[in-house]
This record gives C-alpha cells, sequence and structure tokens, in this order.
C-alpha cells in the first residue's frame, strides 16, 4: 500500500483495489476502521470517481465527513456531491445506488458531536481545518434494494437512531 502523505491517490487506489478484491476487508493502517467507497460524478468531466470513506451509522443509513485530514478546503468528492447528489455506495460485498443529503443546522451538529464522541479524530480535524466539516447522510434511493437486502419502497424510509453494532 502506498504512502498517504507522499501520494495520497496512489494509495487510494491502493485501498479500492484491496477493498474490492476482499469483499470490503482492508488490511493495515486501516483495517480497524469502518471503510465504504463513495463514488461520485466529476460534473465538470463527465467522469465517476470513487473514494474510500471512513464511515458512521445512524440507524440503518451510513454517514460520512467532508473532513480532508483536516485541511481548509472541502474535499473533491464534496464539491462533486454538491453538484450531484446521486451517488453509487460500496460496503463489504453490497454496492448500491444513493442520494447524498447534505446535515445542515442542529441536525449536523448534533450528528457531527456523536461521530466526535465516537471518533475523536473527527473532533481534531474539525479544530485543524478552521472550517465546518460537513455531515453527509447516504440515502438508499427509492426502489433499489437497501444494504439489508429489503426494499426501500416496501421497507420505507429507516429509522434514525444509532447502532451500537460499531
Amino acid at each position: 500500500m502506498s504512502d498517504w502523505s507522499a501520494d495520497p491517490d496512489g494509495f487510494n487506489e491502493s485501498v479500492i483495489r484491496e477493498f474490492r478484491a476482499s469483499g470490503g476487508v482492508v488490511g493495515g493502517e486501516l483495517a480497524h476502521v469502518h471503510l465504504l467507497l463513495l463514488t461520485t460524478t466529476d460534473v465538470r468531466r463527465g467522469r465517476r470517481r470513487t473514494t474510500p470513506l471512513a464511515y458512521h451509522r445512524r440507524g440503518e443509513r451510513y454517514v460520512v465527513i467532508a473532513s480532508n485530514g483536516g485541511a481548509t478546503t472541502h474535499p473533491k468528492w464534496f464539491r462533486n456531491l454538491e453538484r450531484d447528489p446521486n451517488v453509487t455506495v460500496e460496503v463489504g460485498a453490497e454496492r448500491f445506488p444513493a442520494t447524498a443529503r447534505i446535515l445542515d443546522g442542529a441536525e449536523r451538529d448534533a450528528v457531527f458531536a456523536a461521530i466526535v464522541a465516537r471518533a475523536p479524530a473527527a473532533g481534531a480535524f474539525q479544530e485543524k481545518a478552521g472550517r465546518t466539516i460537513p455531515v453527509i447522510e447516504l440515502v438508499w434511493l427509492m426502489g433499489s434494494a437497501d444494504p439489508t437486502g429489503r426494499s426501500a419502497a416496501s421497507s420505507g424510509v429507516p429509522p434514525l437512531r444509532w447502532t451500537s453494532s460499531d
């Protein structure tokens, strides 16, 4: 695996290859991180781009943060989903279409606080960045199978509660 600080793109590509080859399992320094792959559309170039991200659970939904490692700017993948919120999510061996919903106000603050309580590094990224780190909820598209195998059309929107399975 490449060194992230020396070659972020190379590191991400190696993580993506390992993730897909092993059904979502990644070793090394990321072995204990809950990872998903988020594929967005680069609106300017029309290409699909995949990024490995740490995720958190909110009920049956997946939540990611656009920390960019604490950088002062938002990551490119976040800029892409601001323009087109239709994304593809891969978790383990599951792959499903979703809509990215950027949380705001009190909802964003409450979810971010819960994330920081479980993953203190998120709070350190917030301090380092000097910006409000976006919190994004990934909601599977109606009519497609959700990650648990139910139909979103038949099961409705999943409950918004934190799980203790992480």
